[in-house]
């Protein structure tokens, strides 16, 4: 009178790893319309269910039940999944580089599409993305780590980036980047009008002024021929050569500008 049951990792109708649940008097629903839920399932695995109507005279025909894509099993599932290893580089002045991989729990179901959501800042209260914008990523090898430039940004401007993983249930919950936020840069061009003056006996001068471009970075101390220029990056600096034995000349810096 009842259905009966297959094992688990039994092929049936070309399905791997199948399972039926027994329905009997005791799984049998109160009510006689409606949908019912039956718990305690594996997730991920796939299940055949048929209804039986019942009454004084006994079990009427079953009928097997169809999933909404028209399979005769259907599998519990839910969301996926946090993706693991985020991180966020910089792959040059205006693009940032976000590498993945596949999330620890799929929620049952493959993961077929990430989805990579970057923004300016973050919200204090919620931790939401500001300004966020999305690209999803749809071409997934077998194996990650998974990867996504993220081009035409400001230069210097730091971004925010959380990663998702979808199933066919949804998008899951959000993973955070390592570090939280990166700017993207790159070296800075030559400085301009590089001057070299003589200051006195054993004392030069050298000026310059900052690159059009020095791309957001600190432009650091500039070796100029044998000479280092110390103290603020910009403006006419003092650096004053000193004679080392058997050295040739020895580099070393006033604090002060000219």
């Amino acid at each position: 009178d009842n259905i009966a049951t297959a094992d688990a990792g039994t092929s049936t109708a070309g399905v791997a790893n199948a399972a039926i649940v027994r329905l009997g008097v005791d799984a049998a629903a109160a009510a006689c319309t409606g949908p019912q839920v039956v718990s305690g399932l594996v997730q991920g695995v796939p299940y055949y269910m048929r209804v039986t109507a019942f009454n004084q005279e006994g079990y009427g025909d079953s009928v097997a039940a169809v999933s909404a894509r028209g399979l005769p099993y259907q599998a519990p599932m839910r969301p996926p999944g946090r993706p693991t290893s985020v991180t966020l580089t910089v792959k040059s002045g205006t693009e940032l580089r976000a590498t993945w991989n596949a999330p620890s729990d799929t929620g049952g179901d493959a993961v077929t599409a990430y989805r990579v959501a970057y923004g300016t800042g973050l919200d204090a209260s919620t931790g939401a993305l500001l300004g966020a914008q999305t690209v999803d990523v749809l071409y997934l090898p077998d194996v990650g780590p998974y990867t996504r430039v993220l081009s035409g940004l400001t230069t210097g401007q730091a971004y925010f980036v959380m990663v998702y993983a979808v199933n066919s249930q949804g998008v899951g919950m959000g993973q955070a980047s390592t570090p939280v936020s990166e700017y993207p840069r790159q070296v800075p061009r030559a400085p301009l009008n590089v001057r070299l003056d003589v200051t006195r006996d054993s004392m030069l001068t050298v000026g310059y002024d900052l690159p059009l471009n020095d791309h957001h970075r600190p432009v650091r101390g500039r070796d100029v021929l044998r000479a280092r220029v110390c103290g603020q990056p910009h403006g006419l600096q003092r650096a004053q050569l000193r004679r080392a034995h058997g050295q040739g000349a020895r580099r070393a810096c006033t604090r002060q500008a000219v």
